[in-house]
């Protein structure tokens, strides 16, 4: 017996790191049931690994997920979740005039974006004639063994994609872990900060609403950031 084929709607979306239109459509039972295990056991590599699944399985595989940048595959799931389970999202949010009270908001989901920083740069200049290119942290970027400054080099060496001078451009494949490693080591910490900031600076899903501490009765600006941010 052969049973009926469910059809499934389609959408589209503009990539906000290249502008690219992607097509998508909502997780069905086998995303969300894979989605809800990954949390279930509460380690953050199983949850990691299983947003990119779901992204990769509601974008038709036509996307290599695991090295989009963070914040395209935060933009990516926000939609698909958005089709899949509604459009509007109710959270109880921290009121910012006391910090102890929650007050319900209400999120419209279709109206949350990805920001920029007009300062933002991926090409960094750290001296008159060295510089280097930058690329985004990946989804998988954020899970690993190291932590604290240990972590904060280990991401800075993974995102440089280039090294230039004004006779040659180095690009990161020709170039060992430890001759990046060596560069990074020489630099000074005004040149570091530079680097830094690129990071500070990056493209972020957020969103501002405003809210009224039921206690206080204060109107409060609230800035949600980061995917989590928008479901309650």
């Amino acid at each position: 017996m052969t049973l009926p084929k469910l059809n499934t709607p389609e959408y589209e979306l503009e990539l906000p790191s290249t502008k690219e239109t992607v097509k998508y459509r909502p997780y069905l039972v086998k995303e969300e049931k894979l989605l809800m295990i990954a949390m279930e056991t509460g380690e953050e590599k199983d949850v990691i690994n299983a947003t990119i699944q779901a992204v990769d399985n509601c974008t038709f595989n036509k996307f290599k997920v695991d090295t989009m940048p963070s914040f395209d595959v935060e933009y990516l799931l926000l939609n698909i979740r958005a089709k899949s389970t509604g459009e509007v999202s109710e959270l109880n949010v921290l009121c910012t005039d006391d910090y102890e009270t929650y007050a319900p908001a209400k999120v419209d989901l279709k109206d949350v974006k990805v920001q920029y920083n007009d300062e933002h740069n991926k090409t960094i200049k750290l001296t008159d004639e060295i510089g280097v290119v930058m690329g985004y942290p990946s989804a998988t970027s954020t899970f690993s063994s190291a932590t604290g400054t240990e972590f904060a080099f280990a991401l800075i060496r993974e995102c440089i994609e280039q090294v230039y001078d004004k006779d040659s451009i180095y690009n990161k494949a020709d170039m060992s872990e430890e001759e990046i490693d060596e560069f990074i080591d020489s630099m000074d910490t005004s040149m570091l900060e530079k680097v830094q900031s690129f990071f500070s600076t990056s493209p972020v899903l957020k969103h501002s609403i405003k809210v009224t501490n039921p206690k206080t009765k204060v109107e409060c600006d609230i800035e949600l950031r980061g995917l989590q941010s928008f479901f309650g």
